[in-house]
């Protein structure tokens, strides 16, 4: 209920404030201090709406599902980089077994994945990405690829705070992540998680 309510009452307001401002910005002169103060209040709306989307989705019971995380992962990743030079590529299974997936682990993996596409677009110089998923017996595991410049294998930034919070977000769940880079040649991060144990027999058949 609170996310629905989330979702009308916020989202309709937001989504109107978005909309206006952007109105008034075409009347105006978009150099001018107005014209600039009124495309920050529409880019500071649409950047409120995607994360109220975020919000509302992990709060949502219904969604805790492997199936559900796949389809907002996917569509987030692609709305991510629409206005960008980079080009999304999904490796993705055509059938998800239904799969329960508690609110505290799909949110904490979106998490990560989500720090990982903005590590890319803002750091990488690629122009190139992969998104993948694959089910292997009782473990999930989540890849991004891309190929940008990467980094040698000694100056990997093993103590810095981005890997480290990947890595912690990943213990927290139970799960772990693997960096694998070369300079020049882009990067691979895996995230992977632990299926509950009653159910690794359905989803072998997708692996």
């Amino acid at each position: 209920r609170i996310a629905r309510d989330i979702h009308y009452d916020l989202g309709a307001r937001l989504t109107q404030m978005a909309f206006l401002s952007e109105m008034s910005a075409n009347e105006v002169d978009p150099q001018s201090p107005t014209g600039e103060r009124l495309e920050k209040i529409a880019t500071g709306s649409r950047q409120a709406i995607r994360s109220l989307e975020e919000i509302v989705w992990a709060v949502n019971p219904r969604k805790d599902s492997l199936s559900d995380f796949l389809d907002f992962l996917s569509h987030y990743a692609n709305e991510f980089f629409r206005a960008t030079e980079i080009r999304c590529r999904q490796d993705l299974p055509l059938m998800i077994p239904e799969i329960p997936l508690p609110a505290d682990v799909r949110h904490h993996l979106f998490l990560a994945c989500k720090e990982t596409l903005n590590n890319i677009h803002k750091h990488a110089q690629a122009t190139e990405v992969w998104l993948r998923m694959n089910l292997r017996g009782a473990e999930l595991e989540v890849a991004i690829e891309d190929n940008g410049r990467g980094f040698p294998e000694p100056a990997r930034p093993a103590s810095g705070n981005g890997l480290l919070n990947l890595q912690s977000r990943l213990a927290g769940i139970g799960g772990r992540c693997q960096v694998d880079s070369q300079a020049g040649r882009g990067t691979c991060v895996r995230f992977v998680i632990k299926l509950p144990e009653n159910i690794a027999l359905t989803v072998s058949p997708f692996t």
